[in-house]
């Protein structure tokens, strides 16, 4: 999960070398969740077409109790085939509430 919350204004080197880190990784076969990604910031990646080319979800940054940090995590989750006994997210994911309590 990479948390870009306070990504305001990246210059064309910085978006470049992001896009490669997450080529990278999403080549190794891992998910990079973006969360708290601001509209302008979202506006810039999507118009030089890194959204379409990285295909991972970018949550935006949203100012109400179910962040996008929160809704990342959430999809996290359902990107595991097999959890743990113990994890608390087996029955179904809550937001409401933290999963330990």
């Amino acid at each position: 999960m990479l948390r870009l919350k306070r990504v305001r204004n990246p210059d064309a080197v910085a978006l470049e070398e992001l896009e490669h880190f997450l080529l990278r990784l999403k080549a190794r076969g891992l998910h990079v969740l973006m969360c708290g990604v601001h509209s302008g910031l979202h506006g810039v990646m999507e118009r030089v077409g890194m959204v379409e080319r990285v295909g991972e979800p970018v949550f935006l940054e949203q100012r109400v109790r179910q962040t996008s940090t929160m809704r990342a995590i959430e999809h996290a989750y359902s990107l595991i085939d097999e959890r743990c006994p113990q994890c608390p997210w087996n029955e179904a994911p809550r937001l409401d509430a933290p999963p330990h309590g």
